[in-house]
């Protein structure tokens, strides 16, 4: 499966750059209960709730990476079409 900027676009990642960084990032922001593999599996109700923001992005070298701030918490980075990277992909409501 190809992924292209047009999809993720469609699925909600807006363009971000960061200073210091070269290049763009998609990224994609959502509260942790409504992502499901975030809401069964990281909530916990201590470090990481409902309404704590999770950050999921693909990185200009063609990654993805999931974090969690307030908990300092991340997954990844994984190559775009690993298995890994479209399973947060897809918990970020990008279509399988």
């Amino acid at each position: 499966m190809k992924i292209g900027n047009d999809q993720l676009a469609a699925a909600g990642f807006v363009e971000t750059t960061y200073d210091g960084q070269e290049g763009i990032f998609y990224t994609k922001r959502q509260q942790a209960w409504d992502m499901p593999y975030v809401r069964e599996h990281i909530i916990d109700n201590e470090e990481v709730l409902p309404e704590t923001e999770v950050i999921v992005e693909v990185t200009p070298d063609q990654h993805v990476q999931m974090y969690i701030r307030d908990a300092d918490y991340a997954e990844g980075p994984f190559a775009l079409e690993s298995d890994e990277a479209l399973g947060l992909l897809k918990d970020a409501g990008f279509p399988a």
